[in-house]
């Protein structure tokens, strides 16, 4: 079936003060809340295009330095 989201598989997911982040294996996926909360989600894809290493992201950890994403040669 069609899909609006940019992955069929979720890997992790992190919420921050105005985004959910989600970890696929095609980039990140960062949802901004307050748009999520009026019914018009908006989401942005982040990809090897915008500077990401790889666009299979395996986990998510958000720490007071911000948001750390690992791929699947990051271990």
């Amino acid at each position: 079936s069609s899909s609006s989201f940019i992955a069929n598989n979720i890997y992790g997911m992190v919420k921050d003060r105005n985004y959910i982040w989600v970890a696929t294996e095609n980039g990140l996926a960062r949802i901004d809340i307050a748009s999520l909360l009026s019914g018009k989600m908006q989401m942005e894809r982040l990809s090897q295009s915008n500077g990401l290493v790889s666009n299979h992201i395996q986990h998510l950890a958000s720490t007071e330095h911000g948001l750390w994403a690992f791929h699947e040669n990051s271990y």
